[in-house]
């Protein structure tokens, strides 16, 4: 039983931590776009994360 239960843990801990690169990658491409434009929405969307 302790061994699913650790299982289960780090199963959750790698999925939230995909979450966040996930997160983390989407946030940076859109600075990326907003950066290029240079002005306009981009800067919104991205102080309101």
């Amino acid at each position: 039983m302790g061994e699913i239960v650790a299982a289960t843990v780090m199963a959750i801990l790698c999925g939230g931590a995909n979450l966040v690169l996930l997160r983390l990658v989407l946030v940076g491409v859109a600075r990326l776009r907003s950066g290029s434009r240079g002005h306009g929405p981009g800067r919104m969307a991205s102080s309101s994360t």
